[in-house]
Order: C-alpha cells, then sequence, then structure tokens
C-alpha cells in the first residue's frame, strides 16, 4: 500500500512542481526529499522538508506540496513517507 501512496503523491507533485528558473539557465539539476505524514483516515496531516538541498528546488518543493494541502490518499492507517522529488532538464 506505502508504496502506491507513494506514487500518488510524486504524481500529485510532479502535476504541480516548477523548475526553479535560475536553477534551469545555470542547467542545475537535483533532487530534494520531502517528508509526509497521513493520517488514519488517510488523509494529509503534514509536510516538511527533509534536510539538506539546494535552496531553489526546496522552495519549489514547498510550492507543489501546497497542493498536498487535505488531500486524502487511499491509505487505510496512519504513516510517514520521505518523498524523492527530482529535478532534471529534459
Amino acid at each position: 500500500m506505502e508504496s502506491a501512496v507513494i506514487n500518488e503523491l510524486i504524481a500529485r507533485i510532479e502535476r504541480y512542481k516548477r523548475y526553479p528558473k535560475r536553477a534551469r539557465d545555470t542547467g542545475q539539476e537535483r533532487g530534494v526529499t520531502l517528508i509526509v505524514e497521513i493520517d488514519a483516515s488517510g488523509k494529509m496531516k503534514t509536510t516538511e522538508m527533509a534536510p539538506g538541498g539546494n535552496a531553489l528546488f526546496r522552495r519549489a518543493t514547498r510550492s507543489a506540496a501546497k497542493y498536498l494541502k487535505d488531500y486524502r490518499t487511499r491509505a487505510n492507517r496512519a504513516f510517514r513517507l520521505e518523498i524523492p522529488v527530482r529535478y532534471r532538464l529534459d
């Protein structure tokens, strides 16, 4: 179940994340980790950034994570997940 929830959340973050312009202009590619807590009903409880990572990508990920607020997953138990968010130039 956790892998399905991770995939669900990654898809939602990917939908809303925006590559930082300054990072794109300078050719930067990075990844950051978003930590989410889900309550027993499957509702998003909290989101926070794991320590470290580039400030541009952290800011962009926090902006995308706003779209997880009040989001309800298919989970039926409480847990905490670390979600990798990758930024790659195509």
